[in-house]
């Protein structure tokens, strides 16, 4: 019977950290740090093991390759089981659209960020309740893709791709699929994209 109890307890005490605003504040910190972005979540809203949110806004920081990111009706399937292996396993996100804008000058002069070593990736659990997060599939229904010209010139972008992507054999690649839309540069015709 006290194993029951405790089962419901620890139910309870997760449904209601995962519909805090310190989880959001979480949340908001860990795009952050991914990005190199100020990131800000709309609030969520929870229906069994499925979460959304009304949007997502993130304005880079200087040593960031994006200006600014907006993504509209975010929507996500998490494996609540996965949690008991201390994994944050969520098995797709979507979203209706997703704009992003690259900075001027994003990969000029800037190295890329150092890599995790596998060995301190796969290092032993620290006495945190969670130890990493596993994502199965992203699926975009409009992508936008703007990126600067050079010196202030006009630049161009991908505009409503359909976009999806999920985890390659490599560890920390992606294999990523765009279908349909438009590609436009500045001074060039636009390209539609089928």
């Amino acid at each position: 019977m006290l194993v029951i109890v405790a089962l419901f307890a620890a139910r309870w005490w997760l449904e209601s950290y995962l519909r805090s605003n310190g989880f959001r504040r979480f949340l908001d910190g860990k795009i952050s740090q991914t990005l190199r972005a100020d990131a800000h979540l709309d609030p969520l809203h929870w229906q069994d093991g499925a979460v959304y949110s009304a949007g997502l806004t993130a304005e880079g920081r200087e040593d960031s390759p994006l200006r600014h990111a907006r993504a509209e009706q975010v929507h996500a399937d998490l494996n609540l089981r996965a949690l008991w292996h201390r994994v944050w396993r969520v098995d797709a996100i979507s979203s209706e659209q997703v704009e992003v804008t690259l900075a001027p000058g994003a990969n000029a002069d800037r190295p890329p960020p150092e890599p995790v070593p596998a060995a301190r990736a796969a290092a032993k659990p620290d006495g945190r309740l969670l130890t990493r997060v596993e994502i199965g599939e992203v699926r975009v229904a409009n992508f936008f893709l703007f990126w600067p010209g050079q010196a202030g010139a006009a630049g161009g972008g991908f505009q409503q791709v359909q976009v999806t992507a999920h985890p390659g054999d490599d560890e920390g690649t992606w294999l990523i699929n765009g279908q349909g839309g438009k590609l436009a540069q500045a001074g060039v015709p636009t390209i539609r994209l089928d």
